[in-house]
């Protein structure tokens, strides 16, 4: 691929590799897991390139986003896949990256369709731990406790697989492995 387009934020390109890092940390931690790795960690580190197409004021608003902004948001999944497939020529990564925000419940974007790839599903839940436990423009990270209790309840409501997030327990809060908050090392 080639390097990271212009018009991403610092927020967006560090977001995308601590993705991908937390990609990574399941892979070492569940390897049995079968799941095409290398291509989820290759879309893990470009999900949100596709956002280089919104415009830093809806990117960075402090308000409550309107139904425009919000449309314009929804976006990003298609754009970043046109990207991917204009750059890396990979279908899969593409897909994997187009379907990151859909849910299990049908009522995900952008194609809010039940076929969810698995690595998508786990792209959704290291994507949705990241952007909660991250200080953003219009609040501060939430503590990894309330980030979990928040997505346990997600996944009780078929928003985030919650086969997966049980697995995603077990890589992120093991008692032995407090992570530092925002961070993936």
């Amino acid at each position: 691929m080639n390097p990271i387009p212009t018009g991403l934020g610092a927020y967006e390109i560090n977001h995308c590799m601590r993705v991908a890092r937390l990609c990574k940390l399941w892979m070492d931690s569940m390897p049995w897991l079968q799941l095409d790795w290398c291509r989820l960690i290759a879309a893990a580190q470009v999900h949100d390139f596709g956002k280089r197409r919104i415009i830093p004021a809806i990117l960075n608003k402090k308000d409550r986003l309107t139904e425009t902004d919000w449309a314009e948001i929804q976006r990003h999944p298609e754009w970043s896949k046109d990207w991917i497939n204009s750059q890396a020529g990979d279908s899969m990564i593409a897909l994997i990256a187009y379907q990151h925000h859909e849910s299990p419940n049908g009522k995900g974007y952008p194609t809010k369709t039940k076929d969810i790839l698995p690595e998508a599903a786990v792209l959704k839940i290291c994507d949705v731990y990241d952007a909660l436990t991250c200080d953003r423009e219009y609040r501060k990270g939430y503590s990894q406790e309330t980030t979990l209790i928040i997505m346990q309840e997600e996944a009780r409501n078929e928003k985030l697989s919650g086969v997966f997030m049980g697995l995603f327990l077990k890589v992120i809060a093991p008692p032995q492995l407090p992570l530092p908050l925002g961070t993936i090392s």
